[in-house]
Formats: structure tokens, C-alpha cells, sequence
């Protein structure tokens, strides 16, 4: 039996259930010798992740082969993700790094949902050591998943662009409306930043760094409510590339460079408002409403 078909019929048997060697040996009719060799070959060749001692878990067979099919940076990332988070219920590969456009300050984005929450700053660094890069690590419980993507829009961008592992179907939510409350918070988000760059004006860089914060935000509410959630196709972003690299970097900060993004993103927000009040709230939001209700 070659390892691949050991691998479907491991998963067929066990889903993403953890399991012992005892359990392997007797799914495969192997002795324990033979059970240990199988186990490891597998384990190696990224088909079985080791859960805890003598404990493993298999990726499913879809997610192997989009294991496989990544570029070498992105692959050995998403196997030392699934290393440290063998049961994960989904694991998405986005931003920069994944549409080929990342530069010398890009970060590698991943979104990792997990059975229950846990502490992720110490498995970030040990990551981040392990590969040497700049981590934007995301971690949500189930529960939390289902609630943010209908009450926050950038999920809906990430996805929409991203390298998906999912092993629980949970992709599925993303069917689901954005609730207008979610919508609104960002809104308002959009708009603290708005006060907190009209403070700052003397010092270029920083407002600069708020106005675009202000303009990626509100862009995002402006294109998620015309249902289209395609980065590249947010051209007003593309239009600031001079401008942002001016933020990110030590290049000095021009006054027009600050007038031309403060006047974008003043604009955009007014547009978003008056767009935000001819909707109504939809399903998501008595979804919402009531999960807030219960806790």
C-alpha cells in the first residue's frame, strides 16, 4: 500500500479525530513495529501531524494536496502552523504575501480557527525564529469565527483572496450577511481615527499613517456592501502606493502627499455614511443581538 492510499483510508477512518499507534496499528492490521515505521514515514512526509506523545492527527487529503501545491515559503509555513496547532478546525494563508505583491515590510497573514482559544504571542515567535519572517498571526476559537464574519467585513476580503485549509467546513459561514451593526462599528472605528489624525497634522507621517487606516477601512465598507470583496479591485488603494511607501519607510512625508489621502479618506467615510443609512439590519444582526444577549 503506497503512503497515499495509507493516508485516505487513515483519514476515512479516523476524520480529524486524534488517534494512538494502538488504534493505527489496528485500523491496518500492522504489528507495532511495522504500525511505528508507517506512522513515521507518514508524519514526515506531512499526512499525519503529531498531536502529543504516541497521539496524531491526519490533514485531510484535499489539504495535502494544497500543502503540496504551494511555493516553498508559504508551504513550510503552513506545516509549521499545523505543527503547533495539529486539531485546527481552519487555517487561511492571505495578504500580501499570497497575491505576490509583498515588499521588504510585508508580513506573512494567517488566520488559524481552533476547537477553543488559546494564547498565541509565544507560538508567533517560535514561528517566526523557526522561519525567520515577520508573522501577522490571527487566532480565533470556533465559536468566535462564526460570530466574526458576520460582524466583521475584512473576513470576507481575506477569504476571498487567501490559501484555505479548512478541515471543518467552516467556509460555509461565510454564506452567511454581514450584519449592519458590523458595518456600523467600523464605521465608527473609521471615524475615531479621523479625530485622532485631525491631531496630529503637524507631524505628516503620522497623520498620514491614521488617514490611510481611515481609507483602507472605509473603502472596505464601501466595496463589501457592493458584495465585491477583491483587494486588487480597490483601485483608490492602488492610486496611495506612493503615499503608503512614504508611511512605511523613511522617505520624508510631503504636505501635498498628506492633503491628498486626508481629502480621500474625509471622502470616502462621507460616501459610506450616507451608503450605510438606506440599509437595513438583515439576519446577522438578530443573530448577533441575540448571541450578545446570552453572554
Amino acid at each position: 500500500m503506497t503512503l497515499e492510499n495509507l493516508h485516505i483510508k487513515t483519514y476515512a477512518s479516523f476524520r480529524r479525530n486524534a488517534f494512538s499507534l494502538a488504534q493505527f496499528c489496528k485500523c491496518h492490521r500492522f504489528n507495532v513495529g511495522t504500525g511505528k515505521v508507517m506512522l513515521n514515514r507518514m508524519t514526515n512526509n506531512n499526512q499525519l501531524f503529531r498531536v502529543k506523545r504516541a497521539t496524531y492527527v491526519a490533514i485531510s487529503p484535499k489539504n495535502r494536496l494544497t500543502l503540496q501545491e504551494l511555493k516553498p515559503k508559504l508551504r513550510k509555513l503552513a506545516i509549521a502552523v499545523y505543527e503547533k496547532f495539529p486539531d485546527l478546525s481552519l487555517l487561511l494563508l492571505y495578504g500580501s504575501q499570497v497575491r505576490g505583491n509583498a515588499d521588504k515590510y510585508s508580513d506573512y497573514d494567517v488566520l488559524v480557527v481552533i476547537p477553543k482559544a488559546e494564547e498565541s504571542s509565544k507560538i508567533k515567535k517560535e514561528i517566526e525564529k523557526k522561519l525567520k519572517i515577520k508573522l501577522h498571526l490571527t487566532i480565533y476559537s470556533e465559536q468566535a469565527f462564526k460570530t466574526f464574519v458576520i460582524t466583521e467585513p475584512y473576513l470576507k476580503f481575506w477569504f476571498n483572496e487567501g490559501i484555505i485549509f479548512d478541515e471543518k467546513s467552516l467556509t460555509r459561514e461565510l454564506n452567511k450577511p454581514t450584519a449592519k451593526l458590523g458595518y456600523l462599528e467600523n464605521l465608527e472605528e473609521a471615524k475615531t481615527y479621523m479625530e485622532m489624525a485631525k491631531k496630529e497634522l503637524l507631524n505628516k507621517k503620522k497623520a498620514a499613517f491614521y488617514y490611510y487606516k481611515i481609507l483602507r477601512t472605509s473603502l472596505m465598507i464601501k466595496y463589501a456592501l457592493n458584495l465585491n470583496y477583491k483587494y486588487e479591485d480597490i483601485k483608490e488603494i492602488e492610486d496611495m502606493k506612493t503615499t503608503v511607501k512614504k508611511i512605511r519607510s523613511n522617505i520624508t512625508m510631503k504636505k501635498e502627499d498628506l492633503k491628498k489621502i486626508k481629502d480621500l479618506a474625509e471622502k470616502t467615510v462621507s460616501d459610506v455614511s450616507s451608503m450605510m443609512a438606506t440599509i437595513g439590519e438583515n439576519e446577522s444582526d438578530l443573530y448577533w443581538r441575540k448571541t450578545k444577549a446570552r453572554q
